[in-house]
């Protein structure tokens, strides 16, 4: 737990700062007034931190080949050595989630990090992006642990509590981003259909009235399975 935690907080430091990756290629490729202002002693600066930036991804990565591949192998060895063949399906599967990561991290090395900025993967009102928000902001704890890991990594004058509410307002102003073309596919000025009248409305109608009503029968006299609990004896002690 401890080595997932740190590997996923080194992973957002380098994405948070993935622009200092490709300051030197960015500097020559878009040469401007204020890029020919600045003196010849800052470039080489940024270019030695995007290179440790590129060797701390490439010594993590190689890191994490053989931890995983040992600690698997570990496992398997154990495994056939005290005959346990049905934990080998667990273990497959957990092999090929952290191969997949590994493979993506290549990719991320040999590719490069994005140039451009992009703070979310929840950005386009499609209808299955949406449905894939719903999902995430419904599974408990995650978007809390996403928020609080880019508020730890990102230099910030907010404090954390300023940063959830200001990540409550954007998921917030996406939400109704996604209604507003939903919206927008509609003509305007004409009803709602009975269908959904029907659908939401009386179905929400009975369900409130039916957990109004529930306790009150539960315990009254109409109840079929209440039967009367009648005093049949009684047993007094008085002691002194």
């Amino acid at each position: 737990m401890i080595v997932t935690i740190a590997v996923i907080l080194l992973e957002r430091i380098l994405y948070v700062n993935r622009d200092n990756l490709f300051k030197g290629q960015l500097q020559q490729a878009n040469e401007s007034g204020t890029e020919s202002e600045r003196s010849d002693e800052d470039r080489p600066k940024k270019k030695i931190k995007s290179d440790r930036f590129f060797k701390t991804k490439l010594i993590m990565h190689f890191s994490l080949v053989l931890v995983v591949n040992g600690f698997f192998f570990y496992l398997i060895l154990n495994s056939l050595m005290q005959e346990e063949v049905n934990n080998f399906g667990t273990v497959a599967f957990a092999y090929l989630l952290c191969s997949y990561y590994l493979l993506f991290s290549a990719l991320q090395i040999k590719f490069g990090y994005p140039y451009e900025v992009k703070t979310s993967l929840f950005t386009s009102p499609d209808a299955i992006t949406g449905a894939t928000f719903k999902a995430y902001r419904a599974i408990p704890f995650v978007y809390e642990i996403a928020a609080i890991l880019d508020w730890t990594v990102t230099r910030t004058s907010l404090d954390l509590f300023e940063w959830m509410k200001l990540e409550d307002a954007a998921n917030y102003l996406y939400t109704v981003k996604i209604e507003m073309v939903k919206r927008s596919k509609m003509t305007k000025g004409v009803p709602r259909p009975k269908k959904e009248k029907l659908t939401f409305g009386c179905s929400f109608v009975c369900f409130l009235v039916f957990i109004v009503i529930a306790p009150i029968l539960l315990f009254s006299s109409f109840n079929p399975s209440k039967a009367l609990n009648n005093v049949t004896s009684g047993n007094l002690n008085l002691q002194f």
